[in-house]
């Protein structure tokens, strides 16, 4: 028989040096793990996993005489690891999100993907009035923060233009992901995988095929109310000769280094008052930009004509800064699709906050999401996550009103199982559903049983 378990790792930064940390067995009491994607990245999910342990050790009280709550206040990273018939998997390192004790000598720590970390770090806008490759816009985004990221190869030519307004960079690579029709999945070690919508409804590839004596008596399907219109907003920024200079930032400053950060697009950005700029403002060719007192301006080499922001250090006695510019206009445009025969607007959709969608890449996307929306069966299923390939270990199992039993039937092994794959599930009615698992919930200490969300289409 298979069999499974899980391993948590921490090495965790105290007073006398690094603290290995190892959870495994009896002291696990709980653990689960939740991946979830959204492949037309409407949204991007974050996964995470939670565990509770028993430990008796006083390090890890929540109180004053805890020696690991430093670490556990700073998104002390964990590794989490399955173990497979003795072969042991690295499911993910997740980031400390919430840690508390439910009761005297348990503690219950709550964490986050890669995602979620990325939820947290401030992003300051970015503009780009030119087709520039996804690879160096994400770049622009990530380098900083050390984060990894691979573009799937039929992603690798994709450009986009636009603005991305201040927020956090989760927000902005949702923007950029969404832009070139990507799904966002978190690697195991930190990195972020970008790769072409899955859309079983275009004759997808199915992956595996699950079979009815490998899932649980536990399933449901729903099918989705179907999507009357989608409607998608393009934006194009351009430069009216109408426009009026707004002011951007008007303050009187105390002495000190300031950081202004701009809510949209700017160009011709001119500065008055005290203080000087300790960055420059320029073009991404590399032309200087001057204010009317002849201070040079230069901004990161992605924006154009005008940066997100700008820092400004004042001398004492410190006084009055003006910061004014032209603002790009943002001219939308609709892209509509409509459903025949349905009645209009009982299920209308409006997308109109993707300010990467230009109309260079908008009735791509627009059929992106009618197809995506067209896929209206939702399987949910419970299945063992297990390596066994042997169908009669299954024995025989109930469904409704009848008994079935396949002896000997080579299984899928549903080990292997991630969010994003594009899978057969065998259902009610002698149906079948081809589907991409959006999510996937996993109890890591009750023999990997996995409640799986398959949305697709009905096959034969």
């Amino acid at each position: 028989m298979s069999s499974s378990s899980v391993v948590i790792r921490m090495a965790v930064e105290t007073a006398n040096g690094t603290e290995e940390l190892e959870f495994k067995g009896k002291d696990v009491i709980s653990a689960s793990l939740v991946d979830e994607v959204n492949p037309p990245s409407l949204e991007l999910p974050i996964s995470e996993v939670e565990f509770q342990f028993y430990s008796t050790d006083p390090r890890f009280s929540l109180f004053s005489i805890g020696e690991f709550e430093h670490a556990f206040t700073q998104g002390q990273k964990v590794s989490v690891h399955g173990v497979f018939d003795g072969e042991e998997t690295h499911l993910g390192d997740y980031y400390l999100e919430d840690w508390s004790t439910p009761r005297e000598y348990i503690y219950k720590f709550r964490c986050v993907d890669i995602i979620g970390v990325l939820d947290k770090i401030t992003y300051d806008g970015g503009f780009w009035t030119s087709l520039t490759a996804a690879q160096t816009v994400l770049s622009s985004i990530l380098s900083e923060h050390n984060i990894s990221f691979a573009l799937g190869s039929s992603l690798s030519g994709k450009r986009v233009k636009g603005w991305i307004k201040p927020g956090t960079v989760r927000e902005a690579i949702h923007q950029v992901a969404f832009a070139i029709g990507a799904t966002v999945t978190s690697t195991p070690t930190d990195g972020l995988i970008f790769t072409s919508v899955t859309l079983p409804i275009n004759d997808a590839p199915s992956e595996l095929t699950i079979l009815r004596q490998q899932k649980l008596n536990r399933q449901n399907v729903n099918r989705l109310q179907q999507t009357t219109s989608i409607e998608l907003i393009s934006h194009e920024y351009t430069k009216q000769p109408d426009t009026k200079v707004e002011i951007i930032y008007d303050a009187f400053l105390a002495p000190g280094d300031y950081k202004v950060v701009f809510e949209k697009p700017y160009y011709d950005i001119s500065v008055e008052g005290v203080g000087f700029i300790a960055i420059n403002l320029a073009t991404e060719y590399g032309d200087s930009l001057v204010t009317e007192g002849g201070d040079e301006l230069v901004i990161d080499g992605g924006y154009v004509f005008g940066s997100n922001y700008l820092y400004l250090t004042v001398a004492a006695p410190g006084g009055q800064v003006i910061v004014s510019g032209y603002p790009w206009v943002d001219s939308m445009r609709s892209h509509l699709h409509t459903e025949p025969n349905i009645v209009a607007g009982k299920n209308a959709i409006k997308i109109d906050t993707a300010t990467l969608v230009s109309l260079d890449n908008a009735e791509t996307l627009l059929s992106k999401l009618r197809d995506y929306h067209r896929q209206r069966f939702v399987q949910e299923a419970t299945v063992i996550k297990k390596k066994e390939t042997n169908g009669s270990s299954y024995g025989t199992q109930t469904y409704g009103s009848f008994k079935y039993e396949y002896s000997g039937q080579e299984n899928a092994a549903l080990h292997v199982l991630e969010t994003g794959d594009c899978i057969t599930v065998e259902t009610i009615d002698n149906r079948k559903i081809k589907g991409v698992i959006e999510m996937m919930e996993t109890d890591l200490t009750g023999g990997m049983i996995t409640k799986l969300m398959v949305r697709g289409i009905e096959v034969n």
